[in-house]
């Protein structure tokens, strides 16, 4: 009977596990507590994609919540591991009236638009995009 001795090989491989980067938001006209009580977000990240991704949510949010002069003023990286954004909200706006144009008011009747829904309340993208749908149902 014949031994066959196969040599031992040890591999190391080195990981190169990428750092987190963490995000410091700063506010420019609202103080953190505002920033705390409107958003929910993530402060530390895998690659700065998933960081610009993260800023946009931010403002996308805001806007949805009636703040529409929300943007990333600017951005800086200290070093590797640590970001900053400066971020100007803006006022919430609000609805002061919506009346109707040119538009036969039978057609706006059978596709729900009623201009009092809409008088003296926050600004909302979501409820816009519903009737503006709701518009073009009726349109086609």
């Amino acid at each position: 009977m014949v031994a066959l001795t196969l040599p031992a090989f040890l591999f190391l491989v080195k990981t190169s596990a990428q750092s987190p980067i963490y995000l410091r938001l700063v506010p420019l006209d609202v103080d953190s507590v505002f920033l705390h009580k409107k958003l929910k977000y993530e402060t530390r990240f895998t690659d700065s994609t998933l960081l610009f991704n993260e800023l946009k949510n931010i403002t996308t949010e805001l806007l949805a919540q009636a703040y529409l002069e929300a943007s990333i003023d600017s951005t800086a990286q200290q070093d590797s591991t640590n970001f900053t954004a400066w971020l100007h909200v803006g006022p919430a706006y609000e609805w002061a009236s919506i009346t109707n144009g040119n538009v036969d008011k039978e057609f706006l009747d059978r596709s729900g638009f009623r201009p009092k829904l809409y008088a003296s309340k926050p600004f909302n993208f979501t409820d816009i995009q519903k009737t503006q749908e709701r518009l073009l149902k009726q349109a086609e």
